[in-house]
């Protein structure tokens, strides 16, 4: 076995990317990853695991390397374990910042899905190989940690065994809510399944969107028109982003740019105001990814609509048997029948590591803890 590495998805190597992932969730695709190169990071590499003829790919991983002063801090290891407060227990934090700078970071830009595929069944000690690799490369180009994110319990037996025999810490910074509807018969079928009152919540926000003369229509666009791209903008700023316009602008060019033709929704009110947008990307399975998105509040449960329940329509009429929908907002997914499932980030720290056991350990207690406190809340 021997490894390639690109600094970019093209010729052959985007056809042994394809291979790798098909039938893997869309956020895998090399179109996603083409439509995130760049966006995080400055510099990205993508590493080959193949047979000792090079005629065979047997595992990838997308790389990228992170520095401290990066404004998108999803994947800045300092910042996730310091995150909710963990940092004021610990006797890391004063000198964390000088520990781990640089990273090198295997994962998938605005995604929470691993940057690992790999074939099936691999030949004894592949992903091993692969991990000593990444690690010679991480030391070679300055970084001072590692880091694997967002693997979900026991689907890398393999992987998650090489990560323990080599000394890797194992941290929860985020869960995946994932909404089970198999089985499930229509979306009648989803509401019996929710308890008494979840249900009546359910039909109320459904019920006031229809009185207030809200109308749902969808369409494969190529461009968005400013009217939709300023409530995007108006919904992140909401939320507390700052300096929006210009990475919404980028995203949605990038998103159409790699998924033309794709699928929106749009929300209208009774005086045809564009109340909400949804960028869809369809999921092998008849799921889908919210790609983009924005609402504006008027009563009227808009977000709800589109964002839970018109999905939950769509994945059940084209057979769907697990809808995912992200991490954070916990108490909202919960109430509407997802469960939370932690995603793991494995990651070693080259330098002086003191006291990182004891700051993983309460890390993820505190973030564990928050989604039990948001599940008891519903």
């Amino acid at each position: 076995m021997r490894i390639l590495t690109t600094p970019s998805l093209a010729g052959e190597f985007e056809q042994m990317w394809k291979t790798l992932s098909a039938g893997k969730p869309a956020q895998m695709s090399t179109a996603w990853l083409r439509s995130q190169h760049g966006r995080i990071a400055d510099t990205h590499r993508y590493h080959f695991l193949v047979d000792d003829d090079g005629c065979e790919a047997l595992a990838a991983a997308a790389c990228m390397i992170i520095d401290r002063n990066q404004t998108d801090v999803s994947f800045r290891l300092d910042s996730q374990l310091l995150a909710k407060g963990a940092g004021e227990q610990s006797t890391l934090a004063s000198h964390l910042g000088d520990s781990i700078g640089r990273t090198y970071v295997c994962a998938i830009g605005s995604a929470h899905l691993p940057g690992v595929v790999a074939k099936d069944h691999l030949p004894k000690g592949a992903l091993s190989h692969l991990i000593s690799h990444l690690e010679s490369e991480a030391v070679a180009n300055g970084a001072q940690a590692i880091a694997f994110f967002n693997f979900e319990e026991s689907r890398w037996p393999e992987l998650e065994a090489a990560f323990t025999e080599t000394d890797y810490f194992k941290a929860v910074f985020a869960g995946e809510t994932l909404l089970r509807l198999q089985g499930v018969d229509g979306f009648s079928g989803y509401l019996e399944r929710l308890p008494r009152q979840r249900r009546r919540t359910v039909r109320h926000e459904i019920r006031i969107f229809s009185e207030q003369g809200m109308e749902l229509s969808s369409d494969a666009i190529e461009h968005l028109t400013t009217e939709a791209e300023d409530l995007i903008v108006a919904h992140q700023e909401r939320y507390g982003w700052t300096n929006v316009r210009g990475r919404i602008r980028n995203r949605i060019e990038r998103t159409q740019e790699f998924f033309p033709g794709m699928e929106f929704l749009f929300a209208r009110d009774a005086t045809r105001e564009l109340v909400g947008i949804m960028g869809l990307v369809a999921e092998p399975g008849g799921g889908s990814t919210a790609a983009i998105y924005g609402s504006r509040r008027n009563g009227a449960f808009v977000y709800f609509n589109m964002f839970y329940y018109e999905r939950i329509r769509r994945a059940l009429i084209r057979g769907c048997n697990e809808l995912r929908f992200g991490t954070q907002t916990y108490r909202a997914k919960v109430a509407r029948g997802c469960e939370v499932r932690p995603l793991h980030t494995f990651f070693k720290v080259f330098g002086d590591c003191r006291g990182m056991t004891e700051l993983v350990a309460h890390r993820n207690q505190m973030e564990m803890d928050s989604w039990q406190n948001d599940q008891e809340a519903t």
